[in-house]
């Protein structure tokens, strides 16, 4: 799985990290709550409503569709081993995946997480 960095994305996918996190923090208590992208993406399929200990409104809901259609992807967290002359070094936070590789990601999770329908 290999994503862009949000220092290497359009401004819109560092504007949909700030969103997920703010929700994130507000919903969950911490900023980026491990598989808050899944959840987040099923609450937005299924529209607005309770998300952990708060709601997220449709004003919300229409922001994390319009900028991940801007960025034709969505954000996942992913961890990066890097190796380099000097040193090996894990790198962790959001990267932008393309919609393509995510949805099949996010039906496994979905599969996984909730089991065959």
């Amino acid at each position: 799985m290999d994503g862009v960095t949000l220092l290497d994305a359009p401004p819109e996918a560092r504007q949909l990290e700030s969103l997920i996190s703010d929700i994130s923090r507000r919903c969950l208590y911490g900023q980026w709550i491990d598989g808050v992208e899944y959840r987040l993406w099923q609450r937005m399929l299924e529209g607005c409503g309770d998300f952990g200990d708060d709601v997220i409104t449709m004003f919300e809901v229409d922001e994390l569709r319009r900028l991940s259609a801007a960025i034709d992807g969505w954000l996942v967290w992913q961890d990066v081993m890097h190796d380099d002359p000097v040193k090996t070094y894990l790198e962790s936070g959001p990267y932008v995946m393309a919609m393509s590789e995510w949805l099949p990601l996010f039906e496994r999770w979905k599969e996984h997480a909730h089991g065959p329908r």
